[in-house]
């Protein structure tokens, strides 16, 4: 199901993609359907569908998108993606940290580590740790 796909809209890399996610979210809670019409009617009424690309970045990715048979492949890619990304982001924040000779790096390591712990959970869900 939608539901187990477990992916977040703050998963996706490009704005557009993070609204059109929210609306398939709050179509899949209001048990509507999720198609192109749905999706841009929802994304109307929510004011953001402009901000979404519009119909043509709706259409594009309805002509783009191969097949649903895989979504679960899909998500588990979208995920990968996502954690990549916040991994790099820590990483960033402890070059900037490190730099920084006004820093206090035993504090800043403690919040580092749950961050990464944090990052790792979250996409492989529980973990023995």
């Amino acid at each position: 199901s939608f539901a187990e796909l477990a992916v977040e809209a703050e998963d996706f890399y490009l704005t557009q993609n993070r609204l059109i996610w929210r609306a398939f979210q709050r179509l899949y809670r209001a048990k509507k359907a999720i198609d192109y019409l749905t999706v841009q009617d929802n994304l109307s009424i929510d004011g953001s569908l402009v901000q979404a690309g519009g119909p043509d970045y709706l259409i594009q990715l309805v002509n783009e998108t191969i097949s649903s048979l895989h979504v679960q492949d899909y998500a588990v890619i979208v995920r990968d993606r996502a954690e990549r990304r916040r991994m790099v982001r820590i990483a960033s924040e402890m070059a900037t940290r490190a730099y920084d000779l006004d820093s206090d790096l035993d504090a800043a390591q403690g919040h580092w580590v749950e961050q990464i712990f944090t990052t790792r959970r979250r996409g492989q869900g529980a973990c023995h740790i």
